[in-house]
């Protein structure tokens, strides 16, 4: 007897994936669909729907259709699926009268109906890869047997069981989208000009380490540095690495005393946050005393219209820091210049200008783990995913892959509760999955 006619191998890998079809192939009007292949514990799971329309057999006959999985390893036969005529029901159900028996059929499938198939059978080694399903069709008369052309799936592709599960993206901190419009609020792991790029300066008198808050716009920036220390605080995505402070003085007078008043500058700006955030210790600061700020000045210069401004730049540039530089200055032009540099330029030199607050990002320990389970659930290990899954049950980026798990594994009602928790929590993939099983189960399932 001939095997099967026209056999059309198409193949699925699926190495412990689950896997699906898409598209249908039919013999007559009888259709496979939403066809799920996958190991669970020790058996190889298998279903599929069959749409019997009702003119799938005539009267007087019977098809019997018998599913078959195979590779080029090996290959197994599952339970057969039997439908009936009219007629035919009634000659066989007579035959198991005569005989004092009933007649049931391992899956009877009425005709206008549609079947859910689901068959285990215990797993093997051979059934790891490239397996084809397809179901052979014998038809039976009165006196004889046909083979018939095998049904078979046309395109078997990777179920994304259900609809859709895709990785999570690790949450970012608070601090960092907010260190987006607070400059001196930076990611440890940022690139960082320390001079180029000082942020909103903390004033001083002259020649004064006092820190005075209503003094030029100090109470703005310390409102500044007080909020974006509280954003740090309670965020628990994030931690305080350490504070940077340079401290610097203008580039007026004695520079060894410029030195220690640029310090003294520093660690009174430091103190005034440990005021605010006593949790905050002096270890965590780091002080830099950055001196006569020289860099500053040539800036400010540079960016301005006054007069000589090219001549203060070239002695700034080519005469080496200290007196000497800042005794050229003076003497320029009759100190008419060096006037202007006291009035207008050093004013907003006299400062601890530079402030940065490093932060780090605590690892999303959280992501992680539900990102590895949803790689155990595409290795069809899905045990092994929920018992990971169930460690941060807590965090809902979780909902949708535990869903994912009780599906798979038959538990309707626990993925149902997971995917509704999901959706609720505004996952766009839950919807579809949780309309996957809405779907099935609203389907009339006749099978007998």
């Amino acid at each position: 007897m001939e095997t099967f006619i026209n056999r059309i191998t198409k193949s699925l890998s699926f190495l412990f994936l689950l896997c699906s079809m898409t598209a249908f192939a039919v013999e007559g009007n009888i259709r496979i669909s939403e066809l799920i292949v996958t190991k669970r514990d020790v058996n190889l799971h298998v279903s599929f729907y069959l749409t019997v329309p009702g003119n799938a057999v005539a009267s007087k006959f019977q098809k019997q259709l018998r599913p078959h999985i195979f590779n080029e390893k090996g290959e197994a036969w599952l339970d057969p699926i039997t439908i009936n005529g009219n007629l035919k029901q009634k000659q066989e159900e007579q035959k198991a009268a005569l005989s004092n028996s009933v007649y049931n059929p391992v899956f009877l499938v009425k005709r206008g109906t549609i079947f859910a198939y689901v068959k285990e059978i215990p797993y093997e080694d051979w059934m790891g890869t490239n397996i084809t399903l397809e179901l052979g069709v014998t038809q039976h008369g009165c006196c004889d047997v046909d083979t018939l052309e095998s049904i078979y799936g046309a395109e078997l592709t990777f179920l994304r069981v259900p609809a859709t599960i895709k990785r999570t993206q690790a949450i970012v901190s608070n601090t960092k989208r907010q260190a987006e419009r607070i400059p001196f609020l930076r990611a440890v792991d940022a690139k960082d000009s320390t001079l180029a790029d000082r942020g909103s300066p903390v004033r001083f008198r002259q020649g004064s380490a006092q820190l005075y808050r209503t003094y030029m716009s100090n109470d703005e920036t310390l409102k500044a540095i007080d909020d974006a220390l509280s954003i740090l605080q309670s965020d628990n995505k994030a931690l305080l690495s350490k504070i940077t402070i340079i401290g610097f003085a203008s580039p007026e007078g004695d520079p060894e005393l410029n030195y220690r008043l640029s310090e003294k500058r520093a660690k009174a700006l430091r103190d005034e946050i440990v005021n605010i955030h006593p949790e905050i210790t002096e270890e965590q600061f780091e002080i830099i005393a950055g001196g006569e700020d020289w860099q500053g000045l040539r800036k400010l210069v540079a960016q301005s219209e006054m007069r000589y401004r090219d001549e203060i730049l070239d002695i700034i540039d080519n005469t080496p820091e200290g007196s000497i530089r800042e005794l050229r200055l003076r003497r320029l032009r009759g100190g008419a210049p060096y006037r202007s540099l006291i009035d207008l330029i050093y004013p907003q030199l006299r400062d601890a200008c530079y402030i940065r607050v490093w932060f780090e990002e605590k690892p999303d320990m959280e992501s992680r783990i539900i990102n590895e389970a949803i790689e155990d659930i595409e290795r069809n290990l899905v045990d092994d995913a929920l018992e990971q899954l169930l460690t941060v049950e807590y965090d809902q980026r979780s909902w949708n892959a535990l869903g994912t798990c009780y599906l798979i594994k038959g538990e309707i009602a626990k993925a149902r509760h997971y995917f509704v928790q999901a959706v609720d929590a505004g996952n766009d993939d839950a919807k579809s999955n949780l309309l996957l099983i809405s779907t099935k189960e609203t389907i009339n399932l006749e099978t007998n």
